[in-house]
């Protein structure tokens, strides 16, 4: 990012025309006012000046958030907010019982029994290779949890079509 050209010592041309201004209006009001409004509006103009002249808030000028904050004021809003369901999608796998089913199941052999046979004998890849069965074989539910506007949960079955 450039810096603005120093045009009249330390200062660029707007930070000088702005404490120019103020040194105006305070000439001005000295001839013009009494004493103690002189004093009060000259306070308020040079320190008006200097807050134009040297602040920066998050590195814009003092007067390029002013301009920003009056279009914002002057300009129509218009505010929208929906809220979106809370969807958690997980599967509940029909369970069978019987020691010898759970035994199968975590030794995998029969998969692997299975899957080496398909391989030896298919033509064509695997079948039904993504059609929502479990690595054991069964078919799994889908189901999906929803949160309603009042923050009651819900759990609905998922359908994929």
């Amino acid at each position: 990012m450039e810096a603005p050209d120093s045009i009249i010592g330390p200062f660029t041309l707007k930070q000088f025309g702005y404490l120019v201004v103020a040194g105006v209006i305070t000439f001005i009001t000295y001839y013009v006012m009494p004493w103690v409004v002189w004093l009060f509006l000259s306070a308020a103009s040079i320190g008006i000046a200097l807050a134009f002249a040297f602040v920066k808030i998050h590195g814009r000028t003092l007067d390029q958030i002013t301009v920003s904050a009056i279009k914002f004021m002057l300009q129509p809003k218009l505010y929208l907010w929906q809220r979106k369901p809370q969807e958690k999608e997980f599967a509940v796998a029909e369970a069978k019982t019987g020691p010898e089913t759970v035994k199968a199941r975590l030794s995998g052999q029969n998969l692997v029994k299975d899957l080496a046979e398909k391989l030896m004998t298919a033509k064509l890849p695997i079948p039904n290779k993504e059609s929502g069965r479990s690595i054991f074989g069964e078919k799994q539910e889908r189901y999906v949890e929803l949160q309603r506007a009042s923050g009651e949960k819900e759990l609905a079955k998922k359908v994929d079509f």
